[in-house]
């Protein structure tokens, strides 16, 4: 069964992510004043905790996925797709937005400069974060072993405290950051994790959220909270990356306990639940759509940062969802991930967004018209972690498509 709260979690970390991407584009624009106090104090929060949450969520699966598929197969699906979508939305977004429309974005780039793809651009350092540490994985197989666990933990933390607050600007140099909380995800595994919050009560988890948030929020405010990923503002120091490592595991245990508490609201928990299925999908083109809103709002001659930074948000995420409904619809499949020959994914677990939406949900079967004696029914195997995502409207009426089914294990923004 799929732990929405996996789902819900990622939903606020994307929504987070799209915030720190307008909040910092209006810094660009000159909307905001990168110097004052309030932009740098946001723009710290925001980095503490989000990339982090979904560091943590993406290795939950990784052993799983390596031990139902194998790690050639895994290997090829993963690398191929990150590497397909790296490739892809680099040219998409750095290439003909930036290079054609020089007069309009925050920081015009020569068309060939884009295609240095060894220097990732604007968001994409991610996927080569990815491909990377999922090489590494794969080698070192911490789930095999006690010993490679503690091996790769020493190795993982000890990378992540040494790159800490460091941002790079090479092909998988820049998030190293991040392995602490990759490590961790992957050493303590899906199963574990829904294991570990089903024993909190429904007011435990908000007594506990309420603790995290409070400690972090007190670390933050009185000492100098470097983010994993990013100085901050600040000067790098011993005292620095210890306070922003506890500040930032406080955080991204009050996002993961908040996100556990709010499956019980449906009504909120749903739609965090979908933005999160999507990651991938708004982390690749939510640039595109708040970059849009705020040349629009120029054209208009809007200048105030309020409404910049509200429909700039609302532009981020609804873009990409519109361009997921249009995907069936237009067969624009090949945005978010490569051709199954290339990748090798089977279609049934790997389905993308446009070949999951033709998926018809199994007609029932008709009921005997004379009661016979049952037969024993054989035990059905759960299905496994990484599996597609069960509908989460039940199956489609009749003369409908099913909507879209994503696998745990990816390719979604930090790796499901």
């Amino acid at each position: 069964m799929r732990d929405t709260s996996i789902d819900v979690g990622r939903g606020l970390a994307i929504v987070a992510i799209v915030l720190g991407h307008v909040i910092r584009g209006l810094g660009s624009a000159g909307l905001l004043d990168t110097a004052s106090a309030e932009y740098i104090l946001w723009d710290r929060a925001i980095y503490l905790f989000h990339l982090a949450v979904f560091a943590l969520l993406g290795g939950l699966f990784i052993a799983g996925s390596v031990s139902r598929k194998g790690v050639p197969a895994y290997l090829r699906e993963r690398l191929v797709n990150f590497f397909y979508v790296y490739l892809l939305w680099t040219l998409l977004q750095e290439v003909l937005v930036r290079s054609l429309s020089n007069t309009v974005v925050n920081t015009p780039l020569p068309w060939y400069e884009a295609l240095a793809l060894w220097k990732p651009q604007a968001q994409f350092w991610y996927l080569p974060f990815l491909i990377v540490t999922t090489l590494i994985l794969c080698l070192l197989r911490p789930w095999a072993s006690t010993a490679r666990a503690v091996i790769t933990a020493a190795l993982f933390v000890a990378i992540a405290l040494l790159r800490w607050g460091i941002p790079g600007d090479f092909f998988g140099e820049q998030g190293l950051g991040l392995l602490l909380f990759l490590a961790a995800g992957t050493l303590l595994g899906a199963k574990r994790f829904t294991a570990l919050l089903s024993r909190l009560s429904y007011g435990r988890r908000w007594l506990m959220t309420a603790g995290c948030l409070a400690a972090s929020a007190a670390m933050f405010a009185f000492t100098p909270t470097m983010p994993s990923t990013t100085a901050g503002g600040l000067e790098r120091t011993p005292f620095a990356v210890a306070c922003g490592l506890v500040a930032s595991v406080l955080a991204v245990a009050a996002v993961l306990l908040l996100s556990s508490a709010l499956t019980s609201w449906g009504w909120l928990a749903r739609p965090l639940a979908y933005l999160g299925r999507h990651s991938m999908e708004i982390f690749l083109a939510h640039i595109l759509g708040a970059s849009g809103a705020r040349i629009v709002l120029n054209k208009l001659g809007i200048e105030a940062a309020g409404p910049h930074l509200i429909l700039g948000v609302l532009a981020g995420l609804a873009f990409p969802l519109v361009l997921i409904w249009l995907t069936p619809r237009l067969h624009l499949g090949l945005l978010w991930a490569p051709p199954r020959a290339w990748s090798g994914a089977r279609k049934p677990a790997s389905a993308t967004v446009s070949e999951a939406a033709t998926v018809s949900a199994p007609a029932a079967a008709p009921a005997p018209a004379v009661p016979a004696p049952a037969a024993p029914k054989p035990e059905t195997a759960p299905a496994p972690e990484t599996g597609p995502a069960p509908s989460t409207g039940g199956p489609a009426p009749a003369g409908r498509s099913a909507g879209p089914r994503h696998r745990a294990d990816g390719p979604t923004f930090p790796g499901r």
